[in-house]
């Protein structure tokens, strides 16, 4: 059915998304740093190549886990066509819009906590969906979520983010090194042969946080850039909007009463995921610099095939376990 719906200025999406890459290679090269300084420190000029080069084809060669793998340990279920039509049916859309090679495997996940994920390489993905999800959203809202998991696939961000832990763990592991060679040469320190330098002390001490830190910046803008990328794909940046008020509600009141479990890390520089306040902001100001025009827009067909097929994720006993 077409429907009158902002027609999201491509213009505008394109010109975020550069900002976002621009950000996230910045990152990437500023993680980088900390393992060439330790590297230099530990074993000069050479040292800092093989850190660097080390980790670099760590990341290349290090096999990905399969998606289905990750979700077996989640406890997930593999959800076939019949299932889950209208799940099948707005992935494999979404999919198709965002030009991937494959359409990712969906999982029913047992877990109330409202959340989806998108796990593995290009060639074996999966995405999983929560009952707390498929209860809490509308089917608009659902797809949006479904298209920002697939903008992720898009953007190849798993593989961003693998090379970004693997530079925190490089990080880490040559500054244990380096307390390693500091501890040995305790006693040459105390005869005074050598002395202290503190500015090799500060760095093996601030390394790691700021390793960590960056990390956690590279996942928020990961974040932003797969909220416009679901925007994009959907047309409809309102819809994502809804999903994250409806998600960050959900939280507070979690909260409320189980402070433990969903502690808030306060600044929003300790954080992973951006604010749901900023990322809501965003989407709406996009949707305000478009303009009104008749369009048409993603198929719901998770609404259309849940009025058919009744709500299937409240009844997890009609789902096949995967061994059957």
């Amino acid at each position: 059915m077409t429907v009158w719906r902002r027609a999201l200025d491509a213009r505008k999406i394109e010109a975020e998304s550069w900002r976002n890459r621009m950000r996230s290679a910045g990152l990437i090269l500023a993680l980088a740093a900390p393992v060439w300084g330790l590297g230099w420190l530990l074993g000069g000029e050479s040292g800092a190549w093989l850190a660097l080069l080390t980790t670099v084809w760590g990341a290349a060669l290090l096999p990905a886990i399969p998606g289905p793998v990750v979700m077996s340990v989640q406890r997930g279920r593999r959800l076939s066509p019949a299932q889950a039509p209208g799940l099948h049916a707005t992935v494999r859309h979404l999919s198709q819009r965002a030009g991937l090679d494959s359409v990712p495997q969906i999982y029913w996940l047992p877990q109330t906590a409202p959340n989806a994920m998108l796990a593995g390489p290009p060639h074996a993905q999966a995405l999983g969906v929560t009952e707390g999800l498929l209860r809490l959203l509308s089917e608009r809202e659902l797809s949006a979520v479904l298209a920002h998991e697939i903008g992720h696939a898009q953007r190849h961000d798993a593989q961003w983010m693998g090379l970004a832990h693997l530079f925190e763990g490089a990080t880490t592991v040559l500054a244990l090194l380096g307390w390693g060679v500091l501890a040995l040469s305790l006693p040459l320190i105390a005869m005074g042969v050598v002395e202290p330098r503190w500015g090799v002390l500060a760095l093996l001490a601030v390394a790691p946080w700021g390793a960590r830190l960056l990390v956690m910046a590279l996942s928020r803008s990961r974040e932003f850039e797969a909220d416009l990328r679901a925007a994009a794909l959907t047309g409809d940046a309102r819809g994502l909007a809804s999903a994250l008020v409806k998600l960050e509600a959900w939280r507070a009141r979690v909260a409320r009463w189980s402070p433990v479990a969903l502690t808030d890390p306060g600044a929003p520089w300790l954080r992973s995921h951006p604010d749901a306040q900023e990322r809501v902001s965003r989407l709406l100001a996009l949707e305000r610099a478009s303009e009104f025009s008749l369009t048409r827009p993603l198929e719901m067909h998770c609404g259309e095939a849940l009025r058919r097929h009744g709500r299937w994720w409240s009844q997890p006993q009609r789902l096949r376990p995967w061994w059957a």
